[in-house]
Order: structure tokens, then C-alpha cells, then sequence
């Protein structure tokens, strides 16, 4: 039985790779954006008048499928480098917007996150897609260089749903080359190190 309990996460990075500040319509702004609100370019799009936000400044929309992962859960050097909380923000919030499913489908979309719990800080990432998972499962890669995530979402229809999978490389600058932690901002460097800033699904 839970006993107790506190703020998991204090500090936030959006999808731009920005601490997430006071929102602002300012499109050169990326730090004052949240995904789920804002298209590529950085326009913030505002909820209808009845989804407003009156006691925030921005809206996570349900986290899902929440999953504790311990550092080098399958031997030394294996899966992730920190211990981290993996979620996604889900469902689809098209019926909050002026234009419906059309202003929510042109943001940055549902972010995946994972928590820094040791630090108490969540990065999106956007290696993983930003679409509405139910669940991130990470599996045992059997590869130091790798880590494997199961990410399970909703089928939109499509039977069977496709089972999708996260394969990682670590180490790695979001282009794919080899990062260099001496230059590296902290977002770039908790995310390569377990993973997460370079891969494909």
C-alpha cells in the first residue's frame, strides 16, 4: 500500500529540447511550449474557451502506463545507465481546439517522457515518437550498446495492430554520430546515455 508520496519531476524539457518556461505566443520562444499545444514552428495553438487553463500553465494530458526501470537491470553496463520512469501522454484531445482534430493533429503531438528520478527531471523524447502510447516496456536488449522498448498504443482501427519497437543505441548525438559529452547540454547527454536520443522504431 502507498504510504506516501511526492513530486516525481520538478524540471521539464519539451519536445524542442527546452527546460519548459511560462507559455508565450512568441514562436522563437521554444522554451515557453508545450507539445500537445504547439505545431513545428513553434505556434502556440489555445484551447477553446471552455478548456482554457485557468489554474496552469500547461496540460499533460493523462500519463499512461507508467514503468520503473533500474539502472543495468540485466548485468553491468546493460539497459539504461540511471534508474528513470518511463510514461507517454495519451489519448487524442482534438475536441479541446478551435479546428478540432486538425489543430491538434498539426502540434508536436502526445509526449513520450522519461524521468531522471535521481535528479527529479523529465525529458520528452522525441526518438520515440510523440503518438499516444498506452505503454513503454523496456526488454533486454543482450547488447551493452542497445536498449529495446516495447511501445504499445492504441490500433486506430487497424487489425492487428502493428507491434512497434523501440531499438536504441547509446552514446549516440540524435544524428547518429558519436556524442561528446564535454560539449553536450544535460538533455543531450542523460538521453544518449541510456539510449534514448538516437534510434528507430
Amino acid at each position: 500500500m502507498v504510504k506516501g508520496s511526492g513530486k516525481l519531476f520538478h524540471t521539464v524539457y519539451n519536445g524542442f529540447g527546452e527546460v519548459v518556461s511560462s507559455p508565450t505566443h512568441d514562436p522563437s520562444r521554444l522554451d515557453g511550449k508545450w507539445g500537445n499545444q504547439t505545431r513545428p514552428d513553434g505556434t502556440l495553438i489555445q484551447f477553446k474557451p471552455d478548456f482554457k487553463l485557468s489554474q496552469a500553465d500547461y496540460f499533460f494530458q493523462s500519463f499512461c502506463g507508467a514503468w520503473y526501470e533500474q539502472a543495468n537491470k540485466y548485468g553491468e553496463g546493460m539497459g539504461f545507465a540511471d534508474d528513470v520512469w518511463l510514461t507517454a501522454e495519451e489519448w487524442e484531445i482534438g475536441r479541446m481546439f478551435p479546428a478540432g482534430s486538425s489543430d491538434s493533429a498539426a502540434t508536436l503531438g502526445l509526449a513520450s517522457l522519461v524521468v531522471d528520478i535521481a535528479n527529479e527531471t523529465a525529458y520528452t523524447v522525441p526518438a520515440l515518437g510523440q503518438t499516444g502510447y498506452e505503454k513503454l516496456m523496456p526488454i533486454n536488449s543482450g547488447h551493452k550498446d542497445y536498449v529495446v522498448i516495447v511501445a504499445a498504443g492504441y490500433n486506430h482501427g487497424q487489425e492487428p495492430a502493428p507491434n512497434r519497437i523501440y531499438v536504441g543505441i547509446k552514446n549516440r548525438a540524435a544524428d547518429g554520430s558519436e556524442i561528446n559529452y564535454a560539449t553536450a547540454n544535460q538533455r543531450d547527454a542523460f538521453l544518449a546515455r541510456n539510449g534514448l536520443l538516437y534510434g528507430k522504431i
